[in-house]
């Protein structure tokens, strides 16, 4: 289990023994919420710990948190935590919201995580004809070259066999793999291989 960084509370706001007792009320009805709801003990363990956090980290009661409140604890917690620590924050305190306090979550735009956009590694037609040059053996060589040329997964140009190649056209059956249709070949074979 990774250790959580300690965060100081932001201390505009200190929770009286009641307050701290209505704490424990809601904490108990998101529990029996979440088990009602069917969750996973991950899940519990993440939305409750999100609840846990905020209170912490504010020093209030998760009922009189503000937008104010809310956009400060994310804010701090994009600095310490991962992304992915931020979303499950932010789907227990909607969780809370929905299920234990009866309310809309209005603030959902609070936190957006960053939209990396990758696209898949394409080799150019030098690499490949690196890639096959520097391989020795024929069989090999063959290997790459085919599953290259006809746009296989590695899955299937493993489980390729030749009598899936079309000897007449030198090319696979599409059916065979339709994920080829589906993604396209990947362009000519590199010159002279």
């Amino acid at each position: 289990m990774a250790a959580v960084a300690t965060v100081k509370p932001i201390r505009s706001y200190i929770m009286t023994p009641l307050d701290e007792k209505r704490y424990q009320v809601l904490y108990d009805d998101l529990l029996v919420a979440l088990k009602t709801q069917g969750m996973t003990d991950a899940t519990i363990d993440s939305y409750t710990r999100a609840v846990r956090r905020v209170t912490q980290r504010t020093d209030k009661a998760p009922d009189r948190l503000t937008t104010k409140d809310l956009k400060n604890y994310f804010a701090g917690l994009v600095q310490t935590h991962a992304w992915s620590t931020v979303r499950t924050d932010r789907c227990g305190l909607m969780f809370f919201y929905r299920h234990v306090l009866e309310k809309e979550w209005n603030w959902v735009k609070i936190v957006k995580p960053p939209q990396i956009k990758t696209l898949p590694d394409i080799l150019t037609v030098d690499e490949v004809h690196s890639i096959i040059s520097a391989v020795r053996k024929l069989r090999y060589k063959t290997c790459i070259f085919t599953i290259y040329s006809m746009g296989l997964r590695s899955s299937e140009g493993v489980n390729l066999k030749i009598e899936d190649i079309d000897l007449s056209t030198h090319r696979n059956p599409v059916l065979l793999f339709p994920s080829v249709e589906a993604r396209g070949p990947p362009g000519p074979p590199p010159a002279g291989v």
